[in-house]
């Protein structure tokens, strides 16, 4: 996908007998696109919360002093149910490359995702006044 609307499903017709659903357009006319993050971007439209996550979680304030920010359950998750999706600048390492040996200073939300690359959130994007999750 790179762009899109979310719809609500109406029903079915069949074109050449290849079922075809029918769509009705829904209440929230958000365009919704596909922005890969970069090295220095975590997205180009950081304000718009994901469809699906909005319907499990939300970022809130934490009851925890001095926890900051946390993500919270807006309803019953199940054991292996997928509710959010990380997104974070990727960082790649270049092994054997002097410049970039010591330039990836550790971040409370890195994630290690292959050899050669992690995901992390820039300081910019660590409160919500600056990103929806």
């Amino acid at each position: 996908m790179s762009a899109g609307k979310i719809v609500r499903l109406a029903g079915t017709r069949l074109e050449f007998g290849i079922p075809v659903p029918v769509v009705v357009e829904s209440d929230d006319q958000t365009t919704y696109r596909y922005e890969p993050s970069g090295s220095k971007c975590i997205s180009k439209s950081p304000m718009v919360r994901d469809p699906y996550e909005k319907r499990y979680v939300y970022v809130a304030e934490s009851g925890v002093p001095l926890a900051g920010e946390g993500l919270m359950a807006k309803t019953c998750i199940l054991a292996g149910q997928v509710c959010a999706l990380f997104n974070g600048v990727r960082q790649h390492h270049l092994w054997g490359c002097p410049a970039m040996a010591d330039n990836l200073p550790w971040s409370d939300y890195r994630l290690g995702c292959e050899k050669d690359v992690d995901l992390d959130i820039l300081p910019a994007h660590t409160a919500t006044h600056n990103y929806r999750a």
